[in-house]
């Protein structure tokens, strides 16, 4: 994990005061070292941090549908109290289908209905409505979610709370890769591995968008829709060009909008896209 601290202490001759812990900081500073304090700060995470760090995920323990029990809400409760140094178990449930999806907490929330083998389960996704959710009914999930213990009207009941969700089978490594590569790219450094991006790249990402205005899924979906025609790396290199092409807007939602055509544009008027294509050379 990115120490916070230690990369503000590393900006001390620029601040007024510091403190913090590596886990969250805090600081003032005059108006005029504001420029000084962001490029010492950008250097104190490239040392600290030569390689973007990825998210990720601590699993403890794949489960089965029928396995999410009072029982086993019971179970591992014994492992409380929870927190930063005890976080609470993460289950693994692979291979689900999304049989249904049912927006509550007036389209805020999403409660999926999912399936294995016959075995069925019900999971409450908070925070992302319909429209965001990456998944459409009838694909097939992996999951990552926590059991927690639902009172209600003196009724006990077992809530599964997702936590991530991404394609069953998928290779979260190539996926990161792309996506780190593309970062790379975009910071001016050179990316590691060889990726080709041409004309038909972009029709291809151009004429999905255009048919799904406004598309608020996000990049990974938006890949693993395309499937073998494009990749994480493509798609965002697709939509960072068309951007720039002024061909698609990104709203503060981070909803992709392709707008009415303001005219003929060419490729090269694209950064990217010449980049990439200096690269293919």
């Amino acid at each position: 994990a990115f120490d916070m601290i230690a990369a503000v202490r590393r900006c001390a001759g620029v601040l007024r005061r510091h403190g913090g812990h590596p886990m969250a900081a805090g600081f003032s500073l005059a108006v005029k070292d504001i420029p000084a304090f962001c490029a010492q700060l950008q250097q104190a995470a490239a040392a600290i941090c030569p390689v973007m760090p990825v998210a990720s995920l601590h699993i403890d323990a794949q489960a089965q549908p029928a396995e999410a029990t009072l029982g086993a809400v019971r179970e591992l409760g014994q492992l409380a109290p929870f927190g930063c140094g005890n976080p609470q178990p993460l289950l693994a449930f692979m291979g689900l289908t999304v049989d249904a999806m049912t927006p509550v907490g007036n389209g805020c929330h999403l409660r999926l209905d999912l399936s294995k083998e016959g075995e069925r389960l019900q999971m409450i996704c908070f925070g992302v409505g319909p429209h965001k959710f990456p998944f459409e009914v009838g694909d097939r999930v992996d999951c990552a979610a926590q059991l927690k213990l639902n009172t209600w009207n003196g009724q006990e009941r077992v809530s599964v709370q997702l936590i991530s969700i991404r394609p069953a089978g998928e290779d979260d490594r190539d996926r990161v890769a792309q996506t780190a590569s593309f970062d790379a790219l975009m910071r001016g450094e050179v990316p590691a591995g060889t990726f080709s991006f041409d004309r038909e790249d972009l029709s291809v990402i151009f004429r999905f968008l255009r048919g799904h205005s406004p598309y608020s899924k996000g990049p990974d979906a938006l890949a693993a829709k395309l499937g073998e025609k494009s990749s994480p790396f493509k798609v965002r290199a697709g939509i960072q060009i068309l951007r720039e092409l002024g061909l698609a807007q990104v709203t503060p939602d981070e909803e992709i909008v392709i707008p009415e055509s303001s005219g003929k544009v060419t490729l090269d008027q694209s950064f990217t896209y010449n980049l990439l294509s200096h690269r293919k050379a």
